[in-house]
């Protein structure tokens, strides 16, 4: 299940999909505005984030690279006190940008 903050799908491990979508979503309309405006976009670069509650109140976090040379890669970073003052913060600025809250 999503965490909805850029979590995991606890049952398979899997990045939840808005903690990638969002960057993609930005190389889109980058792609568009550039079109209109006859400059070049910077392609989508393959990369995301997301947070990994390990229990106890720690959380560590995944630095995904869908396009790192030699193939993917997403190394487990944490866990730490300091991963979770930044998905509670990575949360509250998508809640407040996406939201309005």
């Amino acid at each position: 299940m999503e965490d909805g903050e850029g979590g995991v799908d606890q049952e398979h491990g899997a990045g939840s999909p808005g903690a990638f979508a969002e960057s993609a979503a930005r190389a889109v309309a980058d792609e568009i505005a550039s079109s209109i405006r006859g400059g070049g976009a910077r392609p989508y670069d393959g990369t995301g984030l997301c947070f990994v509650e390990m229990g106890d109140g720690e959380v560590g976090r995944v630095d995904v690279h869908f396009r790192a040379e030699g193939g993917p890669t997403a190394p487990l970073l944490g866990p730490s006190a300091e991963y979770v003052a930044e998905k509670a913060e990575f949360g509250a600025i998508r809640r407040a940008r996406w939201f309005d809250l």
